[in-house]
């Protein structure tokens, strides 16, 4: 993790000869530890211009990526997959189309039976490249600390992420400041490390642990703070700063850009055009320190509160130019009601049927069943919560009415009427 494999194949795909080969286009699909994979299925057929309602599992949806990729060229990215069913459920391209997968697991290779393409870590002139890079040095200028850049590549073993945060704190305190970082990771890894959430040899990566806890250390404690609440968010899901804003509890959202921009700049946070994500081992050692802290269970519920108030109206909600909204905060809304589920069951049943509108358009028919059966399944037990049980029969009732199922619709609508007549 972190050595630049999505950087690689970001990389491939903007290749003029790679998109040449490809003329049906270049696809990014992003997978993460846990995708919702009939919920990507759907989003990769819209891209291609295929009817997203035809994708409402993961079997439909490789039927219809099949049909429509048989007679394509073009070519799949399949980012960061934790999963081998994950990545396989996208083994359906015709003869024409290709797919690239990145992942940080050999397993996931070995079961598919391919030939790695593996990225080594940088070597000790890419990794000096990169911190020249960052520094805004061209190749031919004098660079008087390149010993000790070189030296901060070996030491750190080339992994990419690693380098690039201690790049960025060269670029943050002056290019004189190599010397001193040079000594802090030499003597941090002599030591002990205070940021050891992983145990699996295969995800652990003990350089990268080495350089950001340094850059965590050298923040101030509201900047630690700030960071540590990013760890809420789903993992790969992005956020606007406006959430940001109001997780981090400020008064003036120029306080909140101007902290965003920081993490930014010290290679924390990536800006993906005005909203924001972690890498994935960032975000882990994210969340493990809020876990350490004792942060996570209020976060949580204040992360809950703001995506029910910005989504949790049923009437605002099928107002369709909204739609693009409630998709980009999907992941992060699909989190929110798993905690709320457990703890604010009522709640997380009216936010879930505020959603029924946008669902029916932009979400697969399992991923409906599964929200809607797990918000019924919060409150069905609850004598003061019948218009919530009430209504998600009525949307599991018109689900099933949607898919033809007339005697499971009618089965719900039966359930539901003397509900809504209590």
């Amino acid at each position: 993790g972190g050595v630049g494999k999505t950087v690689l194949a970001a990389a491939l795909a903007r290749d003029c000869e790679v998109r040449r080969s490809f003329p049906d286009g270049i696809y990014w699909v992003e997978l993460n530890k846990e995708p919702n994979i009939a919920l990507r299925m759907r989003t990769l057929g819209e891209a291609l211009g295929d009817d997203g309602d035809k994708y409402q599992d993961i079997e439909s949806g490789r039927i219809h990526l099949s049909a429509l990729l048989e007679k394509k060229a073009a070519l799949i990215i399949l980012d960061d997959a934790w999963d081998y069913d994950h990545a396989a459920a996208f083994h359906i391209v015709g003869n024409r189309s290709r797919i690239v997968i990145t992942t940080r697991s050999r397993r996931i290779v070995n079961q598919f039976g391919i030939a790695p393409q593996e990225v080594e870590m940088l070597s000790e002139d890419e990794g000096l490249a990169l911190i020249a890079e960052r520094l805004g040095l061209a190749a031919e200028d004098d660079n008087p600390y390149e010993t000790e850049h070189r030296a901060i590549v070996t030491s750190l073993g080339g992994h990419a992420q690693a380098i690039a945060l201690a790049a960025a704190k060269i670029a943050e305190n002056g290019r004189d400041y190599a010397p001193d970082l040079l000594r802090r990771i030499e003597k941090r890894r002599g030591g002990e490390t205070p940021f050891r959430p992983f145990t699996d040899g295969e995800t652990r990566q003990f350089n990268l642990e080495v350089m950001f806890s340094l850059s965590y250390e050298d923040l101030s404690a509201d900047e630690q703070r700030r960071f540590r609440a990013l760890g809420v968010f789903a993992p790969g899901g992005s956020f606007h700063p406006v959430i940001a804003q109001v997780m981090w509890g400020d008064d003036d959202l120029d306080d909140t850009t101007d902290c965003l921009r920081h993490f930014v700049n010290a290679a924390l946070l990536t800006d993906d055009g005005g909203r924001y994500t972690l890498h994935a081992l960032l975000h882990d050692y994210a969340r493990a320190l809020l876990l350490r802290e004792g942060e996570l269970p209020a976060l949580e519920a204040q992360h809950f509160a703001v995506y029910n108030t910005l989504h949790g109206n049923y009437n605002t909600n099928n107002d369709e130019d909204r739609h693009p909204l409630i998709r980009a905060d999907f992941e992060n809304i699909q989190q929110a009601l798993q905690w709320g589920f457990e703890h604010q069951p009522q709640t997380a049943c009216d936010f879930v049927y505020a959603l029924t509108y946008y669902m029916q358009f932009h979400v697969p028919m399992t991923l409906q069943h599964t929200l809607l059966t797990a918000a019924y399944q919060s409150v069905k037990d609850d004598t003061e919560a019948t218009q919530q049980q009430a209504n998600t029969l009525k949307a599991l009732g018109d689900l099933s009415l949607r898919q033809a199922e007339l005697s499971a619709a009618r089965g719900y609508y039966d359930r539901a009427l003397p509900l809504y007549e209590a």
